[in-house]
């Protein structure tokens, strides 16, 4: 964690010296849409996370997407509750870093993507681009949230959302939430989406530790 605060700090020091570069050019308008960008992501909310998410591929996994997502303009948080430690989770670490990476970079390209709304779909400007997750492990019931404040789900894609291929945003896509759903699956575990067209999506996986696992 003190290697990721290290080279937290030093990437903030580099975007100062960005920043910079663009008042010496006059660029007046560029150095503040950065600073706002750049602002979106605090060596507080880093250390937050970091002391919330204590498996070390999953706290790297997160800020990693906190600042690739600060880039694009898009704020995502940890819910201050979350909560993660090896000894609970209920599925491999390289399974459960691949589902929450995926499910976070589907929510990063919604809220990036430019998607042409219906006249009764709300503008995606007027509302704030965030990205919430949650991750709560206990030895018996582990539980990860993700909610964007995107589009929302079409409801002719819903039913078909976990097939291989489908997806809302082009040509060649639709392959994350497929493999979120394979993992889930082998697992045994579920999964619940929450959508309203023009307000957002929340996923909401759930993995139950088996009574035969718990008697061994």
């Amino acid at each position: 964690m003190l290697d990721t605060l290290r080279a937290f700090n030093h990437e903030f020091l580099n975007k100062l010296h960005i920043i910079l570069g663009y008042l010496q050019t006059g660029e007046i308008q560029q150095a503040m849409n950065f600073i706002t960008n750049s602002s979106l992501v605090s060596s507080q909310s880093v250390r937050e996370t970091a002391n919330c998410i204590r498996v070390p591929k999953i706290c790297a996994l997160v800020i990693g997407k906190m600042m690739h997502a600060a880039e694009l303009g898009i704020r995502l948080q940890v819910s201050a509750d979350s909560t993660c430690r090896d000894h609970d989770l209920l599925i491999p670490v390289e399974g459960f870093v691949t589902i929450l990476g995926n499910l976070m970079e589907n929510a990063i390209e919604e809220l990036s993507h430019d998607h042409t709304a219906s006249p009764d779909v709300i503008n995606a400007s007027e509302s704030p681009r965030e990205i919430h997750i949650g991750i709560y492990c206990r030895p018996d019931v582990n539980i990860i949230t993700c909610e964007d404040t995107g589009h929302g789900i079409q409801p002719q894609l819903l039913d078909h959302i976990f097939e291989k291929g489908v997806s809302s945003k082009g040509e060649n896509r639709g392959t994350g939430l497929f493999l979120v759903h394979e993992l889930v699956e082998e697992y045994g575990g579920t999964i619940d989406i929450d959508t309203e067209p023009g307000e957002g999506t929340c996923f909401t996986l759930t993995f139950t530790r088996k009574e035969t696992e718990s008697n061994v």
